[in-house]
């Protein structure tokens, strides 16, 4: 992505118009990879940072224009061009949540011995912010923009966790949603940091068919919420004594309570 060629002609991201010219008319003489995954580079951080107008990837000919893109591109690349705009977002998204959240607090004990056996000692490193401003819409000259398929519950940018919901610290259902959160914490310092995982999980959300579900990383946390949830079975009583319990938590058979100890 430092190529001179490329970076010469870049166009101003503030300018939907010039991105749009930028992809459609300039002729790669050289490298068509190259040209293609910075075309989609600029694109995603055009709408992501949002500067750009929510009509950029709404017009047809824009989507034209990348429908012919992707035509002449091989699968292996298109997967590659999805890491490199992860890996470019991401940290970016990462920057952007750090201004737009602030006042983060640890985990609270009672979440830190329930959580720990699974995740060590990085249950005394995240820092958790709660009623947290997301990234799945974006406002921009009066229009919402809708980004990804649903609206998150919370994001996680390796040791920052992020969570729409106000802070429960007894409850079950922040607590397995915590334990998927913390898996992405491990993906994220495992793999190096926000970049690489940047680049790993949209290269999965590819690769996965453009699906929440598929994604390989995803999968992984959605499996960990499930482990989770049975070694609560094997602290706490299922079903309680007392008070209101979940008959069948989310269909996998579990009677949990609504709240822990």
């Amino acid at each position: 992505m430092h190529d001179e060629k490329y970076l010469l002609k870049s166009p101003n991201l503030a300018n939907p118009l010039a991105v749009k010219i930028y992809c459609r008319d300039l002729e790669p003489s050289v490298n068509i990879r190259k040209f293609f995954r910075f075309c989609l580079i600029i694109l995603a951080v055009a709408v992501a940072i949002g500067i750009a107008s929510p009509q950029l990837l709404e017009d047809q000919s824009s989507q034209l224009v990348l429908a012919q893109l992707e035509r002449r591109i091989d699968p292996a690349t298109k997967s590659r061009a999805w890491g490199e705009t992860g890996a470019t977002v991401l940290p970016l998204a990462s920057q952007i949540m750090a201004m737009r959240n602030q006042g983060g607090t640890t985990l609270s004990e009672a979440q830190k011995g329930y959580l720990r056996p699974l995740f060590g000692d990085l249950v005394d490193r995240v820092t958790i912010f709660y009623n947290a401003n997301l990234l799945d819409r974006w406002s921009q000259g009066g229009k919402e923009t809708h980004i990804g398929e649903i609206d998150s519950a919370a994001q996680t940018y390796c040791d920052r966790i992020y969570i729409r919901a106000a802070n429960k610290a007894h409850d079950t259902d922040r607590m397995v949603l915590l334990a998927h959160e913390l898996t992405h914490s491990q993906q994220c310092l495992a793999l190096g940091g926000i970049g690489k995982f940047g680049f790993r999980y949209f290269q999965g959300y590819y690769q996965g068919g453009q699906t929440y579900q598929n994604n390989p990383l995803e999968k992984s946390a959605l499996a960990m919420e499930l482990k989770f949830a049975r070694r609560l079975c094997k602290t706490v009583s299922c079903p309680p004594t007392s008070g209101r319990y979940y008959p069948n938590y989310r269909g996998w058979g579990l009677k949990l309570p609504a709240k822990l100890g």
